[in-house]
């Protein structure tokens, strides 16, 4: 399902999460990933209903949740991060963000609190191809 991936989040997980570990689930007993330390995982989205805690994403063909505390989120390519103009994009941030790695530059990634707003928001757009 390309079209579920295309343009969402990417990653890798920091820790496994299997059910012979005893695997946390769901409130909602949704279907969740069993995931080994380092698997990649695309198509990344936040349920809102979750408030950031869980995410929903395609690993093997399947697409399910995951704690959303054992993902390392990919940084996008140099090239698609536009820091030079400003533009009128706005968004409320649903809940609190930090990224948390010691071995990353912590510029790369901006930090929130819940009901911040964030400001100047660029992306690539929709149609565009890569090079």
């Amino acid at each position: 399902n390309m079209s579920e991936i295309a343009g969402k989040a990417t990653g890798i997980t920091k820790d496994h999460s299997r059910r012979l570990y005893g695997q946390r689930l769901l409130f909602d007993r949704s279907p969740a990933l069993e995931l080994c330390h380092g698997a990649k995982i695309t198509g990344i989205t936040w349920p809102e209903k979750y408030n950031g805690e869980w995410v929903f994403a395609w690993h093997d063909g399947v697409h399910a949740s995951t704690p959303a505390d054992i993902v390392k989120l990919d940084a996008p390519p140099s090239g698609e991060i536009r820091m030079v103009c400003s533009s009128l994009i706005r968004a409320k941030s649903r809940w609190k963000f930090v990224y948390r790695d010691k071995e990353k530059d912590k510029s790369l990634w901006l930090k929130f609190d819940k009901n911040e707003a964030i400001t100047n928001i660029s992306c690539k757009p929709h149609n565009s191809r890569s090079p």
